[in-house]
């Protein structure tokens, strides 16, 4: 095994397996917060999907260490733990809530102790009255934009196993590997069922009248080995998680191989995610027809700023006319 690929899978293991993370998200179009609130993409800590939520809190919530105020609305800051599979489980986690300044002096923070399980699930701390975060000179906003961040520790677990399923795709002697992969001359290792499960492309090749039916290797062009790495970690049962980094690229080969589960899993994180601009969104939908994220990044076009953002950006001229009709068709629909 390559010292790249060894120190890229020490490190996902250990961010799984790991009782302490970080969730850090920016939100945008904060002036329309409401009480549903912006969900971070999800990270895995201590083997459990964790997830943060910004949202607009009707009644104020007073910050220890803040003043108290007249029950003002404000921004708050939560975390979900996404862990379902049973009911016998339970966390206690101490965290914070961070509001991020542009002077990181005058962040605002809140600390809360928490137990999670199957019925309590969500915690949450108010941060600051509404009129103070969209006030400009406070220097929490900027462009309509806020910068949030959840440090958090798990301090006892019970009933979660936190060991996935492992697969080293560097490995020939791995008995479940029957096919190797190569590229640029070095090889990575797989199961013909799983590929051929996933994706026609490859069922053809195993199967269909080509040289690579009785060969044990197939050679792949124009393809970076560590990002069908991670692509194989997406489709084994290893419980990789989509990042902000690989989506784009997981869509292409997706694409490539016809393989409707990571094109959808991919799409799914992009709605989610709050590190992606709308407007990259919706270059990637454009490009990988993703119906149901380009409809999500239409939905976040709210202003006519909005669109003229779009228009002046650099994808404007590269998407395609069935996007720019639909740009056309929701600007139509924004009061005048």
């Amino acid at each position: 095994m390559s010292d790249r690929v060894m120190e890229k899978e020490g490190a996902a293991a250990a961010a799984a397996n790991s009782k302490s993370g970080i969730i850090r998200f920016v939100i945008d179009n904060v002036s329309t917060l409401n009480n549903g609130g912006q969900y971070s993409p999800e990270v895995e800590v201590g083997g459990v999907s964790w997830r943060g939520n910004c949202y607009k809190s009707a009644v104020n919530r007073p910050n220890p260490a803040r003043p108290v105020h007249n029950n003002s609305p404000g921004v708050a800051l939560g975390i979900c733990s996404m862990h379902k599979q049973s009911t016998l489980w339970n966390i206690d986690i101490d965290a914070q809530f961070i509001l991020v300044n542009s002077d990181t002096t005058k962040n605002i923070t809140a600390e809360r102790t928490r137990y999670f399980g199957h019925e309590t699930s969500f915690t949450g701390a108010y941060l600051l009255p509404w009129e103070e975060v969209m006030n400009n000179e406070k220097g929490f906003i900027k462009d309509d934009k806020v910068e949030v961040e959840i440090r958090f520790s798990i301090t006892r677990m019970k009933g979660i196993k936190t060991t996935p399923p492992l697969f080293d795709f560097t490995n020939s002697n791995d008995s479940r590997h029957d096919i190797a992969l190569v590229i640029n001359g070095e090889k990575i290792y797989a199961s013909k069922a799983i590929l051929a499960s996933y994706s026609p492309v490859f069922l053809t090749m195993f199967n269909g009248d080509f040289d690579e039916k009785n060969n044990n290797e197939i050679v792949l062009k124009e393809i970076d080995r560590d990002e069908l790495i991670e692509m194989l970690h997406v489709i084994y049962p290893t419980h990789k998680k989509i990042s902000d980094e690989s989506a784009e690229f997981l869509l292409k080969l997706g694409d490539r191989f016809l393989i409707p589960y990571v094109m959808d899993r991919s799409e799914k994180f992009l709605i989610f995610s709050s590190m992606i601009s709308n407007t990259e969104k919706l270059r990637i939908a454009d490009h990988y027809r993703l119906f149901g994220l380009q409809c999500h990044c239409l939905s976040k076009l709210v202003t006519r700023q909005n669109f003229l953002d779009v228009k002046e950006s650099t994808i404007y001229t590269k998407l395609s006319c069935e996007t720019k009709s639909a740009l056309f068709e929701r600007m139509l629909k924004i009061p005048q």
